[in-house]
């Protein structure tokens, strides 16, 4: 799964601050305690703003 945000040292962070695991992927890669597999992605507020408005989380329930 991947996550996207405009300050990944600041996700990061916190997500290290709950005991995630790093990937050998590297530092942006990291493994929940239930195992779940997340690579943080940085992009720009604008950028996720047009990710966000496509909805493409609709075309998943048909």
């Amino acid at each position: 799964m991947g996550i996207m945000t405009d300050n990944v040292i600041e996700v990061l962070e916190k997500a290290y601050a709950y005991g995630v695991a790093e990937l050998q992927e590297g530092h942006n890669w990291i493994q929940l305690p239930d195992g779940l597999h997340i690579e943080v992605i940085g992009g720009k507020s604008d950028v996720i703003q047009q990710a966000i408005s496509l909805k493409p989380w609709i075309e998943c329930d048909k």
